[in-house]
């Protein structure tokens, strides 16, 4: 995955791999590589130590009304939120740090969802089995990435 010549791999980044619209940058750059670069597989991995997530996490814990949030911050964490409230609720009584694996986790396939649910080019990609959505975990320790499957 890593040692890809130029053009290999085309890369979409965002903080906390979010997907809050079905119009907009994410989608279409998807799009687009599914459709111009012919694209079979697109993988959405979450990595330890997420900042977004954490974020999310901590507002679910406060109650933070994410509408006075600075910024555009708001509008992202809380495409994040319901992952951090069902990581809370699954896991009480739990420390953070498991807290917040668990709500990586959680929303990374929410992220699949949303990208099938959003597009017409990646459901039917996937309906047709021409392209693989596959979620994924990235340890910023120790380099490893852990495979969670297809959605």
């Amino acid at each position: 995955l890593f040692d890809m010549r130029p053009g290999d791999l085309f890369v979409l980044r965002n903080a906390g791999n979010t997907c809050a619209s079905n119009k907009g940058s994410l989608i279409g750059s998807a799009e687009y590589s599914i459709t111009h670069l012919r694209t079979k597989v697109l993988v959405v991995m979450g990595h330890t130590k997420c900042g977004a997530v954490a974020a999310a996490i901590d507002a679910a814990h406060s109650n933070t009304d994410l509408s006075t949030v600075a910024g555009s911050i708001g509008y992202l964490l809380a495409d994040i939120i319901d992952s951090a409230k069902k990581a809370a609720a699954s896991s009480p009584g739990t420390g953070s740090a498991e807290q917040m694996m668990l709500a990586t986790r959680i929303n990374v396939f929410n992220t699949i969802e949303k990208l099938i649910l959003y597009s017409d080019i990646v459901y039917t990609g996937v309906k047709l089995e021409e392209l693989q959505v596959i979620g994924a975990m990235y340890d910023i320790y120790t380099g490893k990435i852990e495979w969670l499957g297809e959605h």
